[in-house]
């Protein structure tokens, strides 16, 4: 017997529904169905990626119906109803009627000869029963029924048949439809693929109506049923009928659609015109037209003209408005082409780059060109697009999220009501982006957890809803340009396309990156900053990349702020391969990637031995020498095939791909054609075998060598700003980013490693912005957190005088007008340490400090004493900076801890136990927990072994050493 559900949620109704795509699938095949519905109230977005995975399952190939649940309003009353798509243009008519008003009602009027469509009255709403069981069936019914058959011509009643409760009104309807000659249809409702999963819907049902989880609360009635179970339920002709709809529907989503902007019949001359005029501009040489005229050839082949002119024209807004661009990104900046048009800033001749890397006549999808732009202005951008192409022919692109190792636990521990830190137990030891299967079966202290049956139920209830949607959100760089309404094509939510960009791009449609990198923002302050000294910025195209005292700076591994080049690893490659050219400096940053760093060192000591022989074959040895005897990018994969080989552009980069993608039966098949044509070259055969073992052995740790060309672009900008210009490459860095305990720390140990003091601002050096004099650098005024703008506008036009006192600080000048929340701030800040190195003191005695403006010269008011708290001014002037610039936790402590001690200021308990206590040292802040309650006070000094969890700032306390 087959059958079709038509009455199922998709995923994409967050927490509405427990039947995966997987389960559906395997449910229908395992009662032999042919296919199945989906109907989401008012929204479409499951209709792609379910149609797809209907069609490629492992089983057969299943029918999709696609739907939109509605409410219906016929008169004063109202239905719940659910409309199929027959065919594209029902599905126009949804978009365009139901869809794009945003309508949550609809009258039955609106489905007027509406011939595209079927509507199926669901009986289970509330209102149709209550005509049953009021006795109003006939009269009531009769009427709204035969309404509803006058002006659709066509339409079913859909029943439910769950309990008994639903018998006596499926009984009635069953002998008014045949009085009437109304058709029914058997519409159960699926949640879930079997009655052990509705706890997985129970789940969702909790987390989405944020209540507890009850076991068993629900009677599992929405669950698949098969053949036997259903000719039980419903009547042959009921069945029969969702056969009948699944013949009607014949709409698929994926329909190729021209969807692409069209600039014109001339299209092909203007790009030509572009590209040709450009090389005369620049006064290039013959290679280049050559190489021009090959990649034109290819890009007209492929029908890529539209995108090309598309990128240039946005790009070229960008430019001339002032918004920055990044070099290049990805492997289009091995297109001449696209250097010509200004789509890219690197000239792919100058670096050997290969077009074909890019574009390759044998590839199935559209090239990406992706465009970094300044994350501030990206906007800008956009809505250029939106401009010229109209509202509604761009859009973003939906993404979703869904429930990982963390969330799953953290949403099931919260219908649990488990306590937060009962959760940061599981969810602290879980792996980076592994299962959470994964996770339990490889860690310990998890895999020994489970075994308590508490917190094996809150596993056994993450698993059931990992790996589902919760929540969308905007892709963060797509979006689709079309020269068709989008909005009369596709569904879509505020401006947002339902459906993730594979689908779309699988569908037909344009997808532009359009990216917001931080680094050109950063970049804009530091040459904002640069005007205001009458300094000229740089251009890419005046970047001279070898400046020798850029990579001498670079050697210091001054690096913060650097784009790509910060960490602590790369530091230490840097002291390894000790870049002296931009060659280096691209490779060095192609190399320090997860697989190429095995190759470091090997690359390393072959630059300090500078060999100019690494093969005895000339072809082989040209390529590899350039990084001296290693394979370091994609392209030299495919310059070795194609030169030692033979193998054409599109060849080389299908090996390229295949080594990437670990495809075995290409490779084996490349194997016998590399050999071949190796063969043909007069190479020797050992050689070939050898090298192309090698290839396959190395080629997939290759990296895309335009990309890493381009971005080293914007790694040098930084270096040669950073190195030639300090204060404005800090000032910029600050204008950015607040002091946070890492940056402080790290700006400090930078500072000290160029042989500088990081100060703060002090009574005798107030400045606007970051200040280097003599060996110490000076954060501004407004680096204190908690100061006032009136207080930074105040203390900014103070001129003091050197031989200044504290009482005459106080009696003569503005100061005396500040605040006492922004005169602790100073006092905390180590503002007046020049004057008065006693801060407790300070703090003691502020109102007498304020009231000296009131006293004649010579005549002041003596100050209170007090102990200084060295510990206390640490703490405060790390809080007002970030870390602690005059002093660190292990000068304060002469350095007594012993082997395996780290040691910490206590801050305040944050728990009642008193299990728990937040802690500084130099580094940032941390969790200290203890199995037993502790009586520690602030700023107290203490030294703890333990297991720490770095990921979540928290050590477990093992053993406690207190100083007092």
């Amino acid at each position: 017997m087959d059958f079709y559900y038509l009455n199922a949620n998709t995923i994409y109704s967050f927490h509405d529904t427990a039947l995966s795509i997987d389960d559906y699938i395997s449910g229908l095949n395992a009662y032999g169905y042919s296919g199945g519905g989906i109907c989401d109230f008012n929204h479409m977005r499951g209709f792609a990626e379910y149609e797809k995975a209907f069609k490629h399952n492992d089983k057969k190939l299943l029918k999709l119906l696609m739907g939109l649940r509605i409410n219906l309003t016929i008169d004063e009353y109202s239905f719940e109803a659910l409309l199929y798509i027959k065919n594209y243009e029902g599905y126009k008519f949804i978009l365009e009627n139901i869809i794009g008003p945003k309508r949550n009602e609809i009258n039955i009027n609106d489905l007027a000869n509406q011939d595209n469509l079927i509507l199926i009255i669901r009986a289970n709403s509330s209102l149709t029963s209550s005509f049953v069981f009021s006795e109003e069936l006939e009269e009531t019914g009769g009427k709204i029924f035969s309404k509803i058959l006058s002006i659709t011509k066509k339409f079913y009643i859909g029943i439910e048949y769950y309990s008994e409760i639903e018998k006596e009104m499926i009984e009635a309807l069953r002998e008014f439809s045949k009085k009437h000659s109304l058709d029914l249809v058997a519409i159960p409702e699926i949640k879930y693929l079997n009655r052990k999963l509705a706890k997985r819907y129970d789940i969702l049902q909790a987390i989405k109506k944020k209540e507890l989880y009850e076991e068993n609360s629900s009677q599992p009635i929405f669950y698949m049923l098969g053949p036997k179970a259903l000719s039980k339920l419903y009547t042959e002709e009921e069945i029969e009928n969702t056969i009948k709809i699944a013949d009607d529907c014949n709409f698929s989503i994926f329909n190729k659609r021209e969807t692409g902007v069209d600039f014109g019949k001339d299209k092909n001359k203007i790009l030509e015109d572009l590209v040709f005029n450009k090389i005369k501009e620049l006064n290039l040489k013959e290679e280049y037209l050559v190489r021009a005229k090959k990649e034109l050839s290819v890009i007209f082949e492929m029908n890529f003209v539209d995108y090309f002119l598309l990128v240039h024209d946005y790009v070229k807004f960008a430019k001339s408005n002032d918004i920055k661009v990044g070099p290049g990104r990805g492997s289009s900046a091995s297109s001449l082409v696209a250097y010509l048009l200004g789509i890219t800033e690197i000239d792919p001749l100058k670096y050997d780059l290969i077009f074909e890397r890019f574009l390759n006549k044998d590839r199935k999808t559209m090239p990406d060109i992706d465009i970094d732009f300044e994350d501030d202005k990206r906007e800008l951008v956009i809505e250029y697009l939106r401009q010229k192409y109209g509202e509604s022919h761009v859009k973003h692109i939906i993404t979703y999220s869904t429930y990982r190792a963390s969330s799953a636990i953290n949403a099931a521990g919260s219908v649990l009501n488990v306590a937060p830190e009962r959760l940061k137990r599981i969810t602290s030891e879980l792996l980076p982006g592994a299962s959470l299967k994964d996770s339990f079966t490889k860690v310990d202290e998890l895999n020994n957890l489970i075994r308590d049956p508490y917190y094996r139920n809150i596993y056994d209830c993450a698993l059931l809803i990992e790996n589902f949607p919760y929540n969308c959100s905007i892709h963060a760089s797509g979006i689709i340009v079309s020269g068709n309404n989008l909005e009369k094509e596709l569904y879509y939510e505020d401006d947002v396309l339902g459906y993730e960009f594979p689908l779309l791009e699988e569908m037909g449609y344009l997808k532009l990156d359009i990216l917001g990198l931080s680094n050109l923002s950063f970049i804009r302050h530091i040459e904002d900053n640069l005007r205001k000294i009458d300094v000229k910025p740089i251009t890419y195209k005046d970047l001279g990349l070898e400046d020798k005292f850029t990579y001498e700076f670079l050697s210091k591994k001054a690096t913060l702020g650097i784009f790509q080049l910060e960490s602590f690893g790369m530091k230490n490659v840097i002291d390894q391969v000790q870049p002296q050219s931009f060659a280096d400096l691209y490779a060095l940053i192609a190399l320090y990637r997860p697989g190429p760093k095995d190759n470091i060192q090997i690359f390393a000591n072959n630059k300090r031995i500078d060999r100019s022989k690494y093969s005895e074959d000339k072809d082989i040895n040209d390529i590899i020498s350039q990084t001296y005897g290693i394979i370091v990018y994609q392209e030299q994969v495919m310059q070795l095939a194609s030169r030692f080989a033979g193998f054409n552009g599109s060849e080389a980069d299908n090996l390229r791909r295949a080594i990437s993608k670990k495809d075995a039966d290409y490779i084996a098949k490349c194997q016998e054609e590399f050999i071949s044509g190796a063969k043909q070259n007069g190479k020797d055969l050992k050689v070939a075998l050898d090298l192309y073992q090698w290839i396959e052995k190395f080629g997939d740790y290759g990296f895309n060598k335009a990309h890493t060309v381009s971005y080293a672009y914007i790694t040098y900008l930084l270096l040669y700003y950073k190195a030639h210009y300090p204060e404005q490459f800090y000032q910029a860095m600050l204008d950015l980013s607040s002091l946070t305990s890492l940056l402080s720390y790290a700006l400090k140990e930078e500072v000290e490693g160029l042989g500088l003091k990081l100060c703060g601002p002090n009574v005798f050096n107030i400045y606007c912005e970051v200040k280097i004099k003599g060996n110490n650098l000076y954060l501004p005024i407004n680096a204190i957190k908690g100061l006032s703008e009136e207080a930074v506008t105040k203390l900014l036009s103070l001129n003091l005088n050197s031989n200044l006192t504290l009482e005459e600080l106080f009696m003569k000048n503005k100061i005396n007008e500040l605040s006492n929340k922004d005169l602790l701030k100073l006092i905390d800040s180590g503002f007046f340490d020049p004057l008065e190195k006693n801060r407790e003191k300070l703090r003691e005695n502020i109102v007498t400090l304020l009231s000296l403006k009131y006293c004649e010269e010579g005549n002041y008011i003596t100050l209170s004493e007090c102990s200084p708290n060295v510990v206390k001014d640490y703490c405060l002037e790390k809080e007002v900076f970030g870390s602690s610039l005059s002093t660190s936790l292990l000068s304060l402590t002469m350095n007594k801890g012993k082997i395996g001690e780290e040691v910490y200021v206590i801050i305040s308990c944050t728990s009642f136990s008193k299990t728990e206590y937040e802690a500084i040292n130099d580094y940032g802040t941390i969790r200290l927990s203890f199995s037993t309650p502790q009586e520690l006070k602030p700023y107290e000094i203490v030294y703890v072994r333990g297991r720490a969890n770095k990921k979540k700032k928290r050590i477990y306390v093992e053993s406690l050493r207190r100083t007092i």
